[in-house]
């Protein structure tokens, strides 16, 4: 009960925020945007969006078999698809670590699914933290950016330090786990060796996590041609990054009304309408929301 109230609450939260928005900015304005889309290259940012998840899903992979953990091709993507899918309705992407679920078929103990999303998790977060730090040199006027970064670098610190404290992780076993830590065997384990024996793979994920994202801008970048608007892509490729990175932080579902907030206020730092990112914001979510529908129709999970 006290989680469907949470979840109701930021649901209301972030469409109160779009709403008044799109109010703010006037629907008129956005629907004569959208009006003059260009159909071709609204169709290549469709297709631009596969390679994403396949990247994502290597990430994945990459992980588990660094210990010894293997899954067919498709039926990790699958996997990650249908994880994916369950992000956009839980806040902060939390709905990813559904992951861990589907992992547990095939006989991945919850323990090691976990520290492999978590570490997959942890890896995004600190690729987003480097992008924005890019960003903050070019947009060191604006102290928003740099408290954004600020505080995602002390939060990812701190959440650091307290997984290395076997005093803290004891205390979290004994007092907030209880008898379920039975069911996080290995999590500290596999975590760690990981990160002691196969760092090569945590830096080859960081890597390919940073094309994940190249690809993503990309994605924008064609959406923003696809309503008549020539944008420098360095700049979308940093401003994506620090929306994504604040988009995680748990106040909506899916960053509804927080990414566009933050949208206008990033991307009118170079000069771009509140309409036309309205727009595009409009025509992303129906993108996602759209393959996530197909996805939970065409990809069985039990």
């Amino acid at each position: 009960m006290r989680k469907k109230l949470i979840f109701s609450l930021k649901l209301i939260i972030g469409l109160a925020i779009f709403l008044y928005l799109i109010y703010r900015i006037g629907a008129g304005d956005i629907f004569s945007t959208l009006s003059k889309v260009n159909l071709n290259y609204f169709v290549l940012a469709v297709l631009l969006t596969f390679p994403g998840w396949v990247i994502g899903m290597i990430n994945i992979r990459l992980l588990l078999k660094s210990i010894n953990a293997s899954i067919g091709f498709f039926k990790l993507l699958k996997f990650y698809l249908l994880s994916w899918a369950f992000g956009l309705f839980i806040p902060g992407k939390l709905g990813e670590f559904s992951l861990v679920y589907f992992l547990q078929k095939e006989d991945i103990k919850i323990g090691e699914g976990m520290s492999v999303a978590l570490l997959d998790k942890i890896i995004s977060i600190f690729s987003l933290i480097l992008i924005s730090v890019i960003a903050g040199v070019f947009f060191f006027k604006h102290k928003s950016i740099l408290l954004i970064i600020a505080l995602y670098v002390f939060g990812l610190v701190f959440f650091l330090l307290a997984l290395l404290s076997g005093r803290i992780r004891r205390f979290v076993v004994k007092y907030i786990l209880g008898d379920f830590a039975k069911k996080f065997e290995n999590f500290s384990k596999t975590f760690f060796y990981i990160l002691r024996k196969r760092f090569f793979v945590v830096v080859i994920n960081l890597l390919i996590t940073l094309i994940k994202w190249f690809l993503f801008a990309l994605v924008i970048f064609v959406l923003f041609l696809s309503l008549g608007i020539q944008v420098n892509f360095f700049y979308v490729f940093l401003i994506t990054s620090l929306i994504k990175l604040v988009g995680l932080i748990p106040i909506s579902v899916n960053g509804i009304g927080i990414d566009e907030f933050f949208s206008i206020l990033f991307y009118g730092m170079i000069g771009i309408i509140p309409a036309v990112i309205i727009s595009l914001q409009l025509m992303k979510r129906i993108i996602s929301y759209s393959f996530a529908v197909l996805i939970f129709i065409f990809l069985k999970w039990k």
